[in-house]
């Protein structure tokens, strides 16, 4: 899973990376931006499926960015960040379906939960791409191994799952 921290402020985007790296999730990649246009070119090429997106920037707002960034990947979630308390900000996030809307200084544990709450929302789809990628390293490893004898619980312990969990999502998803 991957997510994108938008913000033309580098201490922000520092600041966000060390809570989330705090919180222990499991991102695969934490990827950066500094404007709108450039968090637009990140998704086209990395499909982060979480964005923590600052609603002023200089070009390109996280409103407009927003937009687009849904019209390339509408099932992301982008929870907006901004300084400015105002209702008519709220009002373009919801319009641009935002999962969230944070203020700055953005509270660790506030953070954590509106993270919590997409991860929740993406889980079934992340699962089933979670299983493919499994199993497809699995097959990666039995064939790169085919010369020695490979049991399941190489395997298994290789996916880091245990091997009767292994076996049954690996016939789940392959039918063997």
């Amino acid at each position: 899973m991957k997510i994108l921290l938008v913000d033309d402020e580098t201490v922000v985007r520092r600041g966000l990376k060390a809570m989330i790296q705090n919180a222990k999730f499991q991102f695969e990649v934490t990827l950066e931006a500094s404007t709108g246009l450039e968090a637009i070119k990140i998704v086209e090429q990395h499909r982060p499926e979480i964005i923590l997106l600052d609603i002023k920037m200089p070009g390109l707002d996280g409103i407009s960015a927003a937009k687009q960034i849904k019209e390339i990947a509408p099932q992301c979630k982008i929870i907006f960040l901004t300084a400015y308390a105002k209702f008519d900000y709220a009002q373009e996030a919801l319009r641009c379906k935002a999962s969230d809307y944070l203020v700055k200084p953005v509270n660790p544990q506030e953070l954590k939960l509106t993270i919590s709450n997409c991860i929740e929302e993406l889980f079934p789809h992340l699962t089933i791409s979670h299983a493919q990628q499994v199993i497809t390293n699995a097959i990666t490893y039995i064939l790169e191994n085919i010369q020695k004898p490979v049991t399941l619980d190489d395997v298994a312990e290789r996916a880091h799952l245990s091997p009767t969990y292994f076996s049954s999502l690996f016939r789940k998803e392959t039918g063997v």
